[in-house]
């Protein structure tokens, strides 16, 4: 048991999964673990990272498997039995914890279990599984025995429904603001940054109009090497360098490889400009992951690079906070210019950036808030639930 505040304590199960198989022979040096880098997710490899996120595969293959959905259903019938549970909260990924909540939900059907979504089992953007229509009956089954779903947009709940008749939005929190992440006040970069933390998810990450548009200001003269750069870090840094070279921009880009969520954050903070690449279908949008929130208490202007259709969702959600600008991979070349250059400018003239987020804003996204409306939906939904069960 590993007691992490007087209210909360963890318990390690053990796993036999993908990663302990493989991180035996490749072990990432930052924490141990193992990735795959975005050029290994072709053939033959693409299709096994499909068929372990698919069911029946996932059992067997995907983070936890067989072995930590065994040891978590006996602990957890352990718990209920004793007194100690009466509401389970599993959280995808991965979806081992929705299936030992399942089977717990089956064996004490007077648990509440709340079932939570940061992002879709089966993707209509990266086409994520095999037998995609087996999986939406498999999740079918599985979720009709959750009491309340969880989703952090409008986007995903919308396929979510498909599943599930009581899907509530409640978006992801923030735990502390800018310095409060990190353990002493980050001074901005000495050169004009755009930071870029995290993966590039396949050919679904594109900044290719971003580049454009620095080659375009490093022609005229604007961006130098010695006043600008992009900045990366995470594991797909030869993704990135492939993308500068084909606009001649090597000489400014630099690369921080694999680091820890604490260096990631310290970058978050001195960089001028957060870059957020995501992608968009038509029905398809709202796809806001932790790193977007991660740049919102970093209080930096956002750039959100969308490669596809228009999200609405995003665009208001951008614009109710005042957080920076959503431009478009086919339409938003003079937008992201503007954007750039008048963060640059005023970068010169003053040495800051304008920061222009609503910090009054960023409450409704504290967890005190986001909790607090969880238990307000808790209270609704438990007591329509018991009514339910007194009627039948």
């Amino acid at each position: 048991n590993l007691p992490i505040s007087e209210n909360i304590t963890v318990e390690l199960l053990p796993t036999f999964d993908y990663r302990k198989l493989f991180s035996r022979r490749k072990r990432d040096k930052t924490d141990g673990t193992m990735h795959f880098k975005e050029e290994q997710k072709r053939g033959i490899v693409q299709w096994l990272i499909k068929l372990k996120f698919s069911f029946p595969f996932n059992f067997f293959l995907d983070e936890g498997a067989f072995r930590y959905i065994i040891a978590g259903v006996r602990r957890a019938n352990r718990l209920v039995q004793a007194g100690e549970v009466t509401h389970l909260y599993s959280s995808f990924m991965p979806y081992a914890d929705h299936l030992v909540a399942y089977f717990v939900k089956r064996r004490h059907p007077s648990v509440f279990w709340i079932a939570d979504f940061r992002d879709l089992h089966v993707e209509p953007l990266y086409r994520n599984v095999v037998f995609e229509a087996f999986q939406h009956w498999c999740n079918r089954r599985i979720l009709r025995r959750a009491d309340l779903v969880l989703t952090v947009s409008e986007g995903l709940a919308a396929h979510l429904r498909r599943y599930h008749s009581d899907v509530y939005v409640l978006r992801n929190g923030i735990a502390a603001l800018k310095n409060e992440a990190v353990d002493a006040p980050i001074s901005p970069a000495s050169k004009f940054t755009i930071g870029y933390t995290g993966s590039m998810f396949q050919d679904e990450r594109n900044p290719r109009l971003l580049l454009e548009v620095i080659r375009k200001l490093a022609d005229e003269g604007i961006l130098t090497p010695d006043n600008f750069q992009i900045r990366y870090a995470g594991k797909d840094a030869s993704v990135w360098q492939s993308w500068v070279s084909k606009f001649n921009l090597a000489d400014f880009f630099t690369s921080d490889g694999m680091i820890s969520l604490h260096k990631a954050r310290q970058i978050q903070a001195s960089s001028h400009i957060n870059l957020l690449l995501t992608s968009a279908l038509p029905n398809y949008g709202g796809v806001m992951t932790g790193k977007f929130y991660e740049y919102l208490a970093a209080q930096n202007p956002i750039l959100v690079l969308i490669n596809g259709a228009q999200d609405i969702e995003f665009e208001s959600f951008m614009n109710d906070f005042s957080a920076g600008c959503v431009a478009y991979n086919d339409c938003s070349f003079s937008e992201i210019k503007h954007f750039v250059l008048k963060n640059f400018r005023h970068w010169q003239q003053i040495g800051s950036i304008e920061r222009t987020i609503k910090t009054e804003k960023l409450g409704e996204l504290s967890w005190d808030f986001t909790i607090q409306k969880l238990m307000e939906k808790l209270s609704d939904t438990e007591g329509a639930v018991f009514k339910l069960r007194i009627k039948n």
